[in-house]
Protein backbone atom coordinates (compact mmCIF):
# COMPACT_ATOMS: atom_id res chain seq x y z
CA UNK A 1 0.00 0.00 0.00
CA UNK A 2 1.03 3.68 -0.85
CA UNK A 3 0.02 6.74 -0.05
CA UNK A 4 0.33 9.71 -2.20
CA UNK A 5 -0.12 13.58 -1.21
CA UNK A 6 -2.31 15.35 -4.11
CA UNK A 7 -1.66 19.41 -4.42
CA UNK A 8 1.87 19.31 -3.85
CA UNK A 9 3.05 21.88 -6.64
CA UNK A 10 6.60 21.83 -7.52
CA UNK A 11 9.72 24.89 -7.83
CA UNK A 12 10.44 27.08 -4.87
CA UNK A 13 7.23 27.96 -3.94
CA UNK A 14 6.44 25.02 -2.29
CA UNK A 15 9.84 23.74 -1.15
CA UNK A 16 8.98 24.22 2.48
CA UNK A 17 5.65 22.65 2.32
CA UNK A 18 7.66 19.70 0.57
CA UNK A 19 10.08 19.67 3.67
CA UNK A 20 7.21 19.91 6.33
CA UNK A 21 5.21 16.74 4.67
CA UNK A 22 8.80 15.01 4.93
CA UNK A 23 9.60 16.06 8.26
CA UNK A 24 6.28 14.68 9.25
CA UNK A 25 6.23 11.84 7.91
CA UNK A 26 9.47 11.16 9.60
CA UNK A 27 8.73 12.22 13.02
CA UNK A 28 5.82 10.16 12.92
CA UNK A 29 6.85 6.93 11.41
CA UNK A 30 9.70 6.98 14.09
CA UNK A 31 7.48 7.59 17.02
CA UNK A 32 5.28 4.44 15.58
CA UNK A 33 8.47 2.71 15.73
CA UNK A 34 8.73 3.72 19.51
CA UNK A 35 5.10 3.65 20.64
CA UNK A 36 5.09 -0.06 19.02
CA UNK A 37 8.22 -1.76 20.48
CA UNK A 38 8.15 0.20 23.61
CA UNK A 39 5.25 1.97 24.66
CA UNK A 40 7.13 5.43 24.57
CA UNK A 41 5.42 8.52 22.89
CA UNK A 42 8.26 10.71 21.56
CA UNK A 43 6.03 13.44 20.84
CA UNK A 44 5.57 13.52 24.52
CA UNK A 45 8.84 12.67 25.71
CA UNK A 46 10.18 15.80 23.28
CA UNK A 47 8.17 18.32 24.57
CA UNK A 48 9.65 21.01 26.45
CA UNK A 49 8.45 22.38 29.84
CA UNK A 50 7.94 25.78 31.73
CA UNK A 51 9.81 23.41 34.53
CA UNK A 52 6.66 24.18 37.23
CA UNK A 53 5.02 21.78 39.75
CA UNK A 54 1.79 22.60 38.66
CA UNK A 55 -1.09 25.45 37.26
CA UNK A 56 -3.88 26.38 38.50
CA UNK A 57 -6.29 28.12 35.89
CA UNK A 58 -7.41 31.60 37.19
CA UNK A 59 -10.88 32.19 37.34
CA UNK A 60 -12.27 35.82 36.70
CA UNK A 61 -13.15 35.86 40.35
CA UNK A 62 -9.94 35.06 41.28
CA UNK A 63 -8.49 37.57 39.00
CA UNK A 64 -11.00 40.53 40.54
CA UNK A 65 -9.95 39.70 44.23
CA UNK A 66 -6.57 39.91 42.87
CA UNK A 67 -7.35 43.29 41.10
CA UNK A 68 -5.79 42.13 37.96
CA UNK A 69 -6.80 43.65 34.31
CA UNK A 70 -6.81 40.55 32.79
CA UNK A 71 -10.04 38.07 33.53
CA UNK A 72 -7.95 34.68 32.51
CA UNK A 73 -4.34 33.11 33.04
CA UNK A 74 -2.50 30.45 35.01
CA UNK A 75 -1.43 30.51 38.28
CA UNK A 76 2.32 28.85 39.10
CA UNK A 77 2.01 26.02 42.29
CA UNK A 78 5.85 26.32 42.31
CA UNK A 79 8.94 26.14 40.23
CA UNK A 80 11.24 22.94 40.18
CA UNK A 81 14.80 23.33 41.07
CA UNK A 82 17.43 24.36 38.26
CA UNK A 83 14.80 23.88 35.84
CA UNK A 84 13.66 27.03 33.38
CA UNK A 85 10.90 28.52 35.45
CA UNK A 86 12.88 29.00 38.60
CA UNK A 87 16.18 30.06 36.20
CA UNK A 88 14.43 32.71 35.20
CA UNK A 89 12.82 33.93 38.60
CA UNK A 90 9.32 32.87 38.44
CA UNK A 91 7.57 32.35 41.58
CA UNK A 92 5.07 30.72 43.36
CA UNK A 93 1.40 32.17 42.92
CA UNK A 94 2.74 33.91 39.53
CA UNK A 95 0.18 34.34 37.17
CA UNK A 96 1.36 33.67 33.53
CA UNK A 97 -0.77 35.46 30.88
CA UNK A 98 1.35 35.10 27.87
CA UNK A 99 4.48 33.07 26.44
CA UNK A 100 6.12 33.71 22.94
CA UNK A 101 3.59 36.28 22.23
CA UNK A 102 0.69 34.42 22.38
CA UNK A 103 -2.22 33.85 25.38
CA UNK A 104 -2.47 31.57 27.49
CA UNK A 105 -5.74 32.18 29.06
CA UNK A 106 -5.67 28.02 29.48
CA UNK A 107 -3.41 24.81 30.06
CA UNK A 108 -4.51 24.09 26.33
CA UNK A 109 -3.38 27.09 25.22
CA UNK A 110 -0.24 26.18 27.05
CA UNK A 111 -0.14 22.79 25.38
CA UNK A 112 -0.05 24.27 22.57
CA UNK A 113 2.39 26.78 22.57
CA UNK A 114 4.68 24.09 23.98
CA UNK A 115 4.11 21.73 21.17
CA UNK A 116 5.42 24.59 19.16
CA UNK A 117 8.79 24.42 20.54
CA UNK A 118 12.05 22.36 21.57
CA UNK A 119 13.87 21.98 24.91
CA UNK A 120 16.40 24.77 24.93
CA UNK A 121 14.68 27.08 23.30
CA UNK A 122 14.52 30.58 24.87
CA UNK A 123 11.18 32.39 25.05
CA UNK A 124 9.41 35.72 26.40
CA UNK A 125 7.02 35.21 29.27
CA UNK A 126 4.57 38.06 30.78
CA UNK A 127 3.11 37.75 33.97
CA UNK A 128 1.71 39.21 36.86
CA UNK A 129 3.06 39.17 40.37
CA UNK A 130 1.35 41.43 42.96
CA UNK A 131 -0.65 42.94 40.58
CA UNK A 132 2.48 44.10 38.46
CA UNK A 133 2.98 42.95 35.40
CA UNK A 134 6.46 42.05 34.24
CA UNK A 135 8.04 39.76 31.74
CA UNK A 136 11.19 37.51 31.51
CA UNK A 137 13.11 35.46 29.33
CA UNK A 138 13.11 31.63 30.01
CA UNK A 139 14.92 28.76 28.57
CA UNK A 140 12.23 26.07 28.09
CA UNK A 141 13.29 22.97 30.03
CA UNK A 142 13.81 18.80 28.57
CA UNK A 143 11.36 16.81 30.18
CA UNK A 144 12.19 14.69 33.09
CA UNK A 145 10.51 11.72 32.96
CA UNK A 146 10.90 8.71 35.16
CA UNK A 147 11.42 5.54 33.80
CA UNK A 148 8.30 3.12 34.00
CA UNK A 149 8.83 -0.23 35.11
CA UNK A 150 8.49 -3.45 32.65
CA UNK A 151 5.61 -5.40 34.84
CA UNK A 152 2.79 -4.55 36.99
CA UNK A 153 4.13 -5.53 40.30
CA UNK A 154 7.71 -3.73 39.46
CA UNK A 155 5.48 -0.32 39.24
CA UNK A 156 3.00 -0.93 41.90
CA UNK A 157 6.34 -1.97 44.53
CA UNK A 158 7.41 1.63 43.20
CA UNK A 159 4.45 3.11 44.02
CA UNK A 160 4.25 2.02 47.36
CA UNK A 161 8.38 2.97 48.11
CA UNK A 162 7.28 6.15 46.41
CA UNK A 163 4.69 6.58 49.21
CA UNK A 164 6.60 5.82 52.03
CA UNK A 165 8.86 8.49 51.45
CA UNK A 166 6.43 11.03 51.17
CA UNK A 167 4.74 9.74 53.96
CA UNK A 168 7.99 10.88 56.08
CA UNK A 169 8.22 14.12 53.92
CA UNK A 170 4.58 14.94 55.71
CA UNK A 171 5.51 13.51 59.63
CA UNK A 172 8.41 16.05 58.75
CA UNK A 173 6.13 19.12 57.73
CA UNK A 174 3.58 18.26 60.84
CA UNK A 175 5.73 17.44 63.58
CA UNK A 176 4.24 19.03 66.57
CA UNK A 177 0.91 20.39 65.47
CA UNK A 178 -1.75 20.23 67.34
CA UNK A 179 -5.33 19.58 66.10
CA UNK A 180 -5.86 23.10 67.11
CA UNK A 181 -3.45 24.57 64.78
CA UNK A 182 -4.44 22.01 62.33
CA UNK A 183 -7.67 23.96 62.03
CA UNK A 184 -5.71 27.21 61.55
CA UNK A 185 -5.22 29.52 58.30
CA UNK A 186 -2.74 31.76 57.38
CA UNK A 187 -4.85 34.12 55.56
CA UNK A 188 -8.54 34.27 54.55
CA UNK A 189 -9.39 31.42 51.47
CA UNK A 190 -6.30 29.88 52.58
CA UNK A 191 -6.55 25.79 53.37
CA UNK A 192 -5.98 25.02 56.51
CA UNK A 193 -3.79 21.87 56.97
CA UNK A 194 -6.54 19.59 57.52
CA UNK A 195 -8.26 20.85 54.27
CA UNK A 196 -4.58 20.03 52.45
CA UNK A 197 -4.76 16.73 53.66
CA UNK A 198 -8.20 16.34 52.17
CA UNK A 199 -7.11 17.93 49.13
CA UNK A 200 -4.85 15.06 48.87
CA UNK A 201 -7.17 12.37 49.63
CA UNK A 202 -9.45 13.94 47.01
CA UNK A 203 -6.54 13.56 44.74
CA UNK A 204 -5.85 9.93 45.15
CA UNK A 205 -9.56 9.09 44.78
CA UNK A 206 -9.69 10.71 41.86
CA UNK A 207 -6.89 8.75 40.46
CA UNK A 208 -8.54 5.88 41.26
CA UNK A 209 -11.45 7.09 38.22
CA UNK A 210 -8.47 8.00 36.45
CA UNK A 211 -7.01 4.70 36.71
CA UNK A 212 -10.40 2.57 35.93
CA UNK A 213 -11.44 4.91 32.75
CA UNK A 214 -8.03 4.24 31.41
CA UNK A 215 -8.42 0.44 31.45
CA UNK A 216 -11.75 1.36 30.00
CA UNK A 217 -9.97 2.45 27.05
CA UNK A 218 -10.69 6.36 27.58
CA UNK A 219 -7.08 7.75 27.54
CA UNK A 220 -7.62 11.02 28.81
CA UNK A 221 -4.95 13.31 30.61
CA UNK A 222 -4.68 12.73 34.21
CA UNK A 223 -6.16 15.83 35.27
CA UNK A 224 -7.02 16.81 39.17
CA UNK A 225 -9.71 19.00 39.65
CA UNK A 226 -9.62 21.23 43.04
CA UNK A 227 -12.28 20.40 45.21
CA UNK A 228 -14.83 22.61 45.72
CA UNK A 229 -15.24 23.88 49.57
CA UNK A 230 -17.86 21.37 49.92
CA UNK A 231 -16.18 18.41 48.79
CA UNK A 232 -13.13 20.12 50.96
CA UNK A 233 -15.54 20.28 53.86
CA UNK A 234 -17.15 16.90 53.88
CA UNK A 235 -13.71 15.18 54.20
CA UNK A 236 -12.70 16.88 56.99
CA UNK A 237 -16.40 16.63 59.17
CA UNK A 238 -16.28 12.74 57.96
CA UNK A 239 -12.66 11.90 59.34
CA UNK A 240 -12.11 14.84 61.73
CA UNK A 241 -8.86 14.23 63.42
CA UNK A 242 -5.61 14.66 61.82
CA UNK A 243 -4.97 10.72 62.71
CA UNK A 244 -8.07 10.11 60.97
CA UNK A 245 -7.49 12.00 58.03
CA UNK A 246 -3.47 10.62 57.14
CA UNK A 247 -4.81 7.12 58.16
CA UNK A 248 -7.52 8.08 55.46
CA UNK A 249 -4.98 9.22 52.84
CA UNK A 250 -3.14 6.03 53.69
CA UNK A 251 -6.01 3.75 52.73
CA UNK A 252 -6.24 5.52 49.18
CA UNK A 253 -2.93 5.39 48.31
CA UNK A 254 -2.52 1.83 49.58
CA UNK A 255 -5.74 0.96 47.52
CA UNK A 256 -3.67 2.82 44.36
CA UNK A 257 -1.03 0.25 45.36
CA UNK A 258 -3.48 -2.50 45.07
CA UNK A 259 -5.21 -1.34 41.74
CA UNK A 260 -1.58 -1.22 40.03
CA UNK A 261 -0.68 -5.18 41.46
CA UNK A 262 -4.16 -5.97 39.75
CA UNK A 263 -3.51 -4.66 36.37
CA UNK A 264 -4.94 -7.15 33.73
CA UNK A 265 -2.09 -8.96 31.89
CA UNK A 266 -3.85 -7.75 28.60
CA UNK A 267 -3.60 -3.65 29.28
CA UNK A 268 -0.26 -4.39 29.97
CA UNK A 269 0.62 -5.76 27.03
CA UNK A 270 -0.73 -2.37 25.58
CA UNK A 271 2.50 -0.85 25.71
CA UNK A 272 1.64 2.76 24.79
CA UNK A 273 -1.28 2.51 27.09
CA UNK A 274 0.50 0.81 30.22
CA UNK A 275 3.16 3.17 29.84
CA UNK A 276 0.98 6.35 29.68
CA UNK A 277 -0.36 5.38 32.96
CA UNK A 278 2.74 4.87 34.63
CA UNK A 279 4.00 8.02 33.45
CA UNK A 280 0.92 9.84 35.06
CA UNK A 281 1.38 8.24 38.50
CA UNK A 282 5.00 8.00 38.63
CA UNK A 283 4.31 12.35 38.41
CA UNK A 284 2.11 12.50 41.33
CA UNK A 285 4.67 12.72 43.84
CA UNK A 286 5.45 16.32 42.65
CA UNK A 287 1.76 17.23 43.46
CA UNK A 288 1.99 16.12 46.76
CA UNK A 289 5.40 17.60 47.57
CA UNK A 290 3.57 20.69 45.96
CA UNK A 291 1.58 20.87 49.13
CA UNK A 292 3.87 19.63 51.72
CA UNK A 293 6.24 22.11 51.12
CA UNK A 294 3.04 24.43 51.33
CA UNK A 295 2.10 23.01 54.48
CA UNK A 296 5.64 23.60 55.74
CA UNK A 297 5.99 27.32 54.75
CA UNK A 298 1.97 27.67 56.41
CA UNK A 299 2.73 26.40 59.65
CA UNK A 300 5.59 29.10 60.08
CA UNK A 301 3.71 31.62 59.72
CA UNK A 302 1.14 32.88 62.05
CA UNK A 303 -2.72 31.68 61.70
CA UNK A 304 -6.19 32.45 62.50
CA UNK A 305 -9.58 31.03 62.75
CA UNK A 306 -10.31 32.16 59.16
CA UNK A 307 -13.64 31.21 57.13
CA UNK A 308 -12.54 29.27 54.39
CA UNK A 309 -14.03 31.67 51.21
CA UNK A 310 -15.68 29.59 48.82
CA UNK A 311 -14.15 31.37 46.05
CA UNK A 312 -10.96 30.81 46.67
CA UNK A 313 -11.19 27.17 47.39
CA UNK A 314 -13.25 26.47 43.71
CA UNK A 315 -10.09 26.37 41.57
CA UNK A 316 -10.49 24.51 38.28
CA UNK A 317 -7.62 21.97 38.89
CA UNK A 318 -4.87 21.53 36.59
CA UNK A 319 -3.34 19.12 34.61
CA UNK A 320 -0.12 16.82 35.65
CA UNK A 321 0.95 15.95 31.65
CA UNK A 322 1.40 19.43 31.03
CA UNK A 323 4.19 19.85 33.16
CA UNK A 324 6.07 17.26 35.57
CA UNK A 325 4.06 17.49 38.25
CA UNK A 326 0.61 18.57 37.20
CA UNK A 327 -0.93 17.16 35.40
CA UNK A 328 3.34 19.80 33.56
Amino acid sequence: MSLLHQGVGGGKAWLQARKAIRKGWRQALENLKSVLETGRDLRLLRRPVLGVSGLDELTPEQASLLGLPVQAGLRLHGVLEGQGAQLAGLQKDDILVKIAGRKVAGLNDLQSVLQQHEAGDKVKVWFYRRGEKQSVKLVLSSRPLPEIPETADELSDQMRETYDALEDELNEALAGISEEEADLRSSPGEWTVKETLAHLIAAERDAHAWIARFLDGHEVELWFPTPHVSRLAATVKTFSTLEALRDELRRNQEETVALLAGLPPEFVARKRSYWRLGLGLLNLPAHFRDHVQYLGAMLKKGRQPYPLAEDAASQTGSFLDVEVGSTN
